[in-house]
């Protein structure tokens, strides 16, 4: 497993943890590596479960030091207060979301048919994203609870979830209709300079985030345990099945949350350079999320403004306010974001064809979205 998706050698690595789980159908087996050169003061882990016969699991992490887990562990006022004030702005945004839904529904400007369609197609995307993961199903099954039980739960919350992502789609969708984002959503997209202009996006936001990471380690940043390599539903048929949740998320739950902010600072906010203010000041706010060391949450008010810099030239300079581009961006942006995960495992074939397959998907998307707004 190193060989293929990290092109190193076993000696690099020394064993330092390893547990057996029995469950009814199999024995797990937890094995945590730890690599021999250390980056600053963290170390690079990697983590593998085999399970039984089934498809494995592996991450890698980043250890933080003994001396900073004891640090976060601490409870003082500030640790329990400035995360909440995260919390209480996005639950602003998803109130002014709702409202804004409900009055477009009482005002006529909601179609009902089209919400109709947006919840049962994300109906299907996620169900089949949970379909897609039964390989691992099991995964976190404990003995000590009856098996009938646990069925029974995961079957409540898997169906809940499911619905829910579905009505939240729906709500979404519905909640920009009527604005005047939503009307040029109906527009065309302007042919020619989508491909290049939604690239650039892709390509611009992909090289400020690998830049970013790439100073966490460099410099030993504080970081929370990250994912550097795989996204965890990689333990699975087929990887690329993930995609169209994942798409909806960012399509009709994400952007027009996006949106309803975006219109909320608009109004309180007449001109550009208070509107810019007022949105690095709402992504200081939103740094507070979980972070309790102090050059923790300085990092990371400083991640959260370069990607909000990056956005906003993006959009006001680059699309030029043009939301069909923004959104064409996103339907290219998303894929290929998974085909590059999936391509750092190069030497793998598994990986590779999902990243091919997931490229092809992306372009057939943006190949869709121009297709529709033509036709209108």
């Amino acid at each position: 497993m190193a060989g293929e998706t990290a092109k190193n050698s076993v000696s690099g690595w020394e064993l330092i943890e390893r547990n057996t789980t029995v469950r009814p159908n199999r024995i797990d087996h937890n094995f945590i590596w730890q690599s021999r050169d250390s980056i600053g003061q963290a170390h690079k882990r990697l983590g593998v479960k085999v399970l039984g016969d089934e498809p494995s699991i592996d991450r890698w992490f980043i250890k933080k030091p003994e001396e900073w887990e004891r640090e976060e562990r601490k409870t003082t006022p500030a640790n329990v207060i400035l995360p909440a004030l995260s919390f209480f702005l996005i639950a602003a945004f998803v109130i002014m979301m709702l409202l804004k839904f409900g009055s477009n529904v009482i005002k006529g400007r909601a179609k009902l048919r089209l919400l109709g369609m947006v919840a049962v197609i994300s109906f299907f995307a996620f169900s089949l994203k949970i379909l897609n993961e039964l390989p691992s199903f099991m995964a976190s099954y404990f003995t000590f609870v009856p098996l009938k039980n646990w069925y029974i739960v995961e079957g409540i919350t898997r169906t809940i979830t499911v619905l829910f992502y579905s009505i939240a789609a729906a709500v979404g969708v519905g909640a920009v209709m009527g604005t005047e984002p939503g009307r040029k959503m109906r527009e065309k997209i302007p042919v020619r300079e989508n491909i290049l202009l939604s690239i650039i996006a892709v390509f611009y936001t992909a090289g400020i985030l690998s830049l970013l990471r790439w100073f966490e380690i460099a410099f030993n940043l504080p970081v929370r345990n990250p994912t550097i390599i795989l996204p965890a539903f990689l333990s699975s048929y087929f990887p690329v099945l993930s995609l169209p949740a994942q798409i909806i998320k960012k399509l009709c739950i994400t952007f027009p949350l996006v949106i309803i902010a975006y219109l909320w600072f608009r109004r309180k906010f007449t001109s550009d350079w208070k509107l810019f203010v007022a949105g690095a000041v709402a992504m200081v706010v939103l740094s507070f999320d979980s972070n309790r060391l102090f050059s923790e949450f300085v990092w990371s008010a400083v991640k959260y403004l370069v990607i909000f810099a990056g956005g906003w030239a993006i959009v006001k300079y680059l699309l030029k306010d043009d939301i069909p581009i923004y959104i064409s961006a996103i339907l290219l942006a998303v894929p290929l974001y998974y085909a590059a995960q999936w391509l750092m495992c190069a030497g793998n074939s598994f990986f590779t064809l999902n990243a091919v397959v997931s490229a092809a998907f992306g372009v057939l998307l943006w190949l869709a979205a121009v297709l529709h707004f033509k036709s209108t």
